[in-house]
């Protein structure tokens, strides 16, 4: 009894003996330590009452077990100190029948119970966070449209995430690993497909590559996929992961930037054929005038300079519309109603598509201004209307159709060269038949044509690009074999109410003239032309071939120059930097500029600056006296 005794004193568990009412018999000092009450506390009070209250009725349960049975069970719950806290204990209950008292022995539980809390938290948390990352890549692939897959090449078995949303098709529809997704790979890619990933495979490359993939609905996408291999221990592939992007906008887009760059160097070369094209054409042309004015009506010869000077006339139309192609012209902008200019045409457009065609017009009342060249306007309205014609050998439905539009950050994205912003829209649709993407892609370059021999030039389209293009515009173009084409043209709205005022078109009287000019041209058949024009309208005529001449010149001449008439593209400075150079050692010297081929030095997205006289080429002899003496007859 002594020992027993000593080991209840010493004991570091927490030792108590109860009676049946649960009564506090006894209790040893690490009872009293840990829960911080006396003994004479504590034969004040129950053990049921230091229990928590929400786990009273399980230990009632767990004694009344225990002496029923006779055998020793435990539990574990929340005691209370007298600091008012609790602390975990687990408790070993045994009923002793002869001294008709429970024997308790317990345990602080807390830290361990605490320690099993965090792992069991810790474990919600992991299980939350994969759920939330879960949900993130679901959404991820929901936003992105991606397809997230995973191929075991040793099964050759596929699972897929997402790929309903992006191509229709549910997961079992699917089934059959990668044999069956290749069946959905675009006939002239498959083999292609097969043998990249036959290389990858066998080198435990990542996987990269571009393909077309059928929809659900039969449509064929352009795809990205790119796949990386997970490899265990030994370096042996385990499985694929990878994602499958729609790339049909991208490629799309890439489609349009590579056509508008092709256009921009096709536009570049056209307009450098035309520059030393007018140059010709103005030799040929001032030559063949000035042979007609001293031949007689009865010389023989006369009709046949007569049909020079008309094919040369017919080249300087060609040049014009390569020029507007090249976003090269001159143009004359002036506050424009769209409506107005379309209803101008009506009359004449009735009588170029033919009675067969049924024209119908549909014009915005509220229609907003723009700012554009009138006789360019007029072009574009008349060269889609014939292009619309032509569609529709056996008759149709034209509609002309005008209205005010926004075209969005969204749109801009998608159409490359396109402003953001109000503009106005002028919709021409016909009832043709129709064209294919492949004639689609070309329609706007120069000469092409799908027409038969004799029956165009190519140029029409090409030359509505042109205009539509150099003035800040838009256009768009929708077609289907057998079903017709709309093309859309969209120009920016002006905005300021300023009407440009209009120019004086008057020819003022020719008269002999005595005033001193300085011609300075690269050409020598222009320069030679110019020279002889002017000096027979009586002027001192001053030729160099360049820059440097012409201002050596300046400076041998001891008299008046009154007029600088200068290309302005030059070999070795431009007109412009000429002219400037001049002008400041002669303050009262005029300048008159002359070009095939503008270029940035005197104009601004082809708008002239207000104070720049300009004359295009090709130059016929009337239209260059008629200019020179228009300049310096100003005050």
């Amino acid at each position: 009894m002594k020992l027993a005794a000593r080991f209840f004193g010493l004991s570091p568990d927490m030792l108590c003996l109860l009676t049946p009412d649960g009564a506090l018999e006894r209790v040893n000092p690490a009872f009293e330590r840990v829960t911080g009450y006396s003994v004479d506390d504590l034969k004040r009070s129950s053990w049921f009452d230091l229990v928590h209250p929400d786990e009273r009725p399980a230990a009632r349960a767990v004694l009344t077990q225990s002496e029923q049975s006779a055998a020793t069970t435990s539990l574990e719950h929340r005691y209370r100190r007298k600091s008012g806290d609790y602390r975990w204990v687990q408790w070993t209950f045994h009923w002793d029948s002869e001294e008709g008292l429970w024997f308790l022995i317990g345990r602080d539980a807390t830290s361990r119970k605490e320690h099993i809390d965090r792992l069991e938290q810790h474990e919600v948390d992991l299980r939350k966070s994969k759920d939330e990352l879960e949900n993130l890549v679901q959404a991820f692939l929901r936003a992105s449209g991606q397809i997230l897959y995973t191929w075991d090449p040793a099964t050759n078995a596929v699972s897929y995430d997402n790929v309903e949303r992006a191509l229709g098709y549910t997961p079992e529809e699917l089934a059959g690993g990668f044999d069956r997704w290749m069946e959905l790979v675009h006939p002239d890619d498959r083999a292609t497909v097969i043998e990249e990933v036959d290389r990858v495979v066998e080198a435990k490359l990542p996987f990269s590559m571009e393909y077309r993939v059928r929809r659900k609905d039969e449509v064929f996408i352009h795809v990205e996929d790119n796949g990386y291999f997970v490899l265990d221990a030994d370096g042996d592939i385990t499985y694929m992961v990878g994602f499958v992007a729609d790339a049909s906008a991208r490629k799309e887009l890439e489609d349009k930037l590579r056509q508008s760059q092709k256009m921009e160097a096709v536009g570049r070369l056209a307009g450098g054929i035309a520059h030393d094209f007018n140059n010709l054409l103005t030799a040929i042309l001032s030559y063949s005038d000035m042979a007609l004015t001293r031949l007689s009506h009865l010389d023989p010869i006369r009709d046949d300079i007569a049909e020079i000077r008309e094919a040369g006339l017919r080249a300087r139309s060609l040049t014009s519309q390569l020029l507007a192609f090249s976003r090269k012209q001159i143009l004359k902008p002036r506050m424009l109603d769209l409506n107005r200019v379309v209803r101008n045409m009506e009359h004449l457009l009735r009588r170029v598509i033919g009675e067969d065609i049924d024209l119908r017009i549909h014009l915005e009342p509220n229609l907003d201004p723009i700012e554009f060249d009138p006789g360019q306007l007029e072009q574009i309205v008349m060269n889609l209307a014939v292009n619309a014609r032509d569609a529709m050998p056996g008759g149709g439905k034209l509609t002309i159709q005008t209205g005010n539009i926004v075209l969005d950050e969204e749109y801009v994205r998608s159409h490359v060269d396109t402003q953001e912003g109000p503009h106005v829209m002028l919709a021409v649709t016909d009832t043709g038949s129709g064209m294919d993407a492949k004639t689609q892609a070309r329609i706007f370059e120069p000469f092409f044509t799908t027409k038969g021999p004799h029956k165009g030039t190519g140029l029409g389209l090409s030359t509505v690009y042109g205009i539509v293009k150099q003035s800040g515009g838009n256009l768009w173009v929708y077609s289907e074999l057998g079903r017709g084409t709309t093309f859309k043209v969209y120009l920016p709205r002006t905005e300021t109410d300023r009407a440009r005022q209009p120019t004086n078109d008057s020819i003022p009287a020719l008269i002999k003239s005595t005033e001193t000019i300085l011609v300075v041209e690269d050409d020598q058949s222009v320069r030679r032309v110019i020279e002889r024009v002017l000096g027979s309208g009586g002027y001192t005529v001053l030729c160099a071939s360049d820059a440097d001449e012409a201002e050596q010149l300046s400076r041998r001449h001891e008299g008046t120059i009154h007029l600088l008439l200068t290309d302005v593209v030059l070999p070795n400075k431009s007109g412009h930097e000429l002219a400037k150079s001049l002008v400041s050692q002669r303050p009262g010297l005029r300048v008159l500029y002359m070009s095939g081929y503008t270029d940035d030095a005197i104009v601004h997205h082809g708008v002239l600056d207000p104070e720049v006289a300009f004359l295009e080429k090709p130059l016929m002899p009337t239209t260059l006296l008629t200019r020179v003496r228009e300049i310096l007859r100003q005050p």
